[in-house]
């Protein structure tokens, strides 16, 4: 990890290279008001690089959807599922 990224979480970034969608998702979900989970177990393996604003988590789902191939859906009980394409 290059010493840029660490500690971006103090700027409410949360910066990611080639880890597993499941460990993403757990992490993303520390600050989140809407639970994200994984429905689809095919999926959480699929590796994710990028960064998160931890204001603007719905903003990135949209944008996993178009790099992944996954889709993300609301549950009935409010928690954000995500699937595989």
């Amino acid at each position: 990890m290059a010493p840029e990224s660490v500690g971006g979480w103090r700027q409410g970034r949360l910066q990611y290279a080639g880890e597993p969608l499941t460990f993403v998702i757990e992490d993303v979900n520390r600050y989140t008001r809407r639970p994200i989970v994984i429905v689809d177990p095919s999926i959480a393996t699929l590796r994710v690089t990028g960064i998160v604003s931890e204001e603007n988590v719905e903003s990135w789902l949209t944008r996993l959807q178009q790099a992944l191939p996954v889709t993300v859906t609301l549950g009935k009980d409010g928690r954000l599922e995500v699937s595989g394409r």
